[in-house]
């Protein structure tokens, strides 16, 4: 089976690397460092889940979704490139995180056991760090087409808040394009990862579906929540990371 995959993987990301080189995307470097990468992550994660599905006490699960946040918020540093970019980042990650977690725990959606928070709060925290880095990029490019405008607002006594509201809005609306896309598609186009999973185990297909719709419904959620926050607690560092970068 391992040979298998192996040849089917080598064989998908050179026919990536091809097509990448034939329209002349100039991406070859960044999708065969990326693929390596990604292989080297996921192997080195199938040997530490032996020891992570093994932790019994809530705690150390919560502690490593604690660390899974930590490294989310480092990354999402690295891509949005603005004043408190960590600082933001983790606030919004956290909570976009561990509010809903706690929520589906003390309903019960979901029990205190590794195999269910673990990948539950993986896809979680995949999700608020894309919301966040596309809410930041979007509002960084409304300020810069709208930097006038705002400055007109704050001249006639606005707060910067107040002057950066409707750019806000179309940055959080622009951060959940995906998950709306995703729900329309769910179930005509493409059978979702957690629905492909639960089949493939064996279980009843309706379970699987309902577990599914529960999933896409948090996941939305996580997109309008994680975004919301990341401007609420950082739209003043990202407006004057604007500002210095428009006058340099």
């Amino acid at each position: 089976m391992y040979i298998d995959h192996t040849i089917a993987s080598i064989l998908l990301v050179g026919s990536s690397l091809l097509l990448s080189y034939f329209l002349s995307l100039g991406k070859e470097r960044e999708i065969l460092l990326s693929s390596v990468r990604v292989a080297f992550q996921l192997i080195f994660l199938g040997f530490i889940f032996n020891f992570i599905f093994n932790i019994k006490s809530i705690y150390g699960i919560l502690g490593i979704l604690f660390f899974m946040t930590l490294m989310a918020s480092l990354i999402s540093g690295t891509r949005i490139n603005v004043r408190g970019k960590f600082k933001n980042s983790f606030i919004s990650i956290f909570l976009a995180t561990f509010i809903p977690m706690i929520i589906m725990l003390i309903i019960g959606v979901v029990d205190a056991d590794p195999y269910q928070l673990i990948p539950i709060g993986g896809l979680v925290l995949g999700n608020a760090l894309n919301s966040v880095t596309l809410s930041v990029d979007r509002l960084k490019g409304e300020l810069v087409n709208r930097i006038y405008e705002i400055e007109g607002k704050i001249a006639l006594g606005a707060d910067l808040k107040t002057a950066m509201r409707e750019s806000m809005r179309e940055s959080i609306k622009t951060a959940i394009i995906p998950k709306i896309n995703m729900l329309q598609s769910a179930g005509i186009v493409h059978i979702p990862g957690i629905t492909v999973g639960m089949l493939m185990a064996g279980a009843d297909p309706f379970t699987s579906v309902i577990y599914q719709l529960t999933v896409l419904y948090l996941i939305l959620f996580i997109g309008i929540f994680s975004g919301y926050i990341m401007l609420e607690v950082g739209y003043r560092d990202i407006f004057l990371s604007c500002v210095e970068n428009i006058t340099k």
